[in-house]
């Protein structure tokens, strides 16, 4: 699962970071694959997309890890996107980097970038992430 992540980065020619937010959140998410359901929400496959969230790409089908890997590396765009833009507009803490930005966007949308600071189950998530990106980093520098 780990190399079709970074292979299929690799294909679209994004930025290394992309790819450890991908392979990080995949991890922090489901354990790249261990979990695949989530009792308590609608949350589904590798990257745990929910319901509402999948809509917006109805053509594609949510339980394939191919389609789901799509899906993942357009909303890191988005995300990217979105950063500058909240960043700028005083939206965020000019502390949060934007693989943080992107992983609590990913957790809880990114439609109220002011949520994130005060989210206590998005805080603990991205505690989870952030040890794990550390982690990662050592081996991508």
């Amino acid at each position: 699962m780990l190399n079709a992540i970074v292979d299929y980065g690799f294909s679209l020619g994004v930025p290394e970071e992309t790819i450890a937010i991908v392979a990080v959140t995949a991890y922090q998410e489901s354990s790249f694959g261990d979990q695949l359901t989530n009792n308590s929400s609608s949350a589904l496959g590798v990257f745990q997309f929910t319901i509402g969230t999948w809509e917006k790409y109805g053509h594609l089908n949510r339980e394939n890890f191919a389609d789901q890997l799509v899906v993942m590396y357009e909303r890191i765009q988005y995300f990217r996107e979105r950063y500058s833009i909240h960043l700028s507009e005083g939206k965020i803490a000019g502390t949060m980097t934007f693989p943080e930005y992107a992983y609590a966007s990913h957790k809880q949308g990114p439609y109220d970038p002011r949520g994130i600071e005060g989210n206590a189950e998005t805080q603990k998530a991205l505690t989870g992430f952030r040890d794990k990106w550390i982690i990662l980093s050592f081996h991508v520098e």
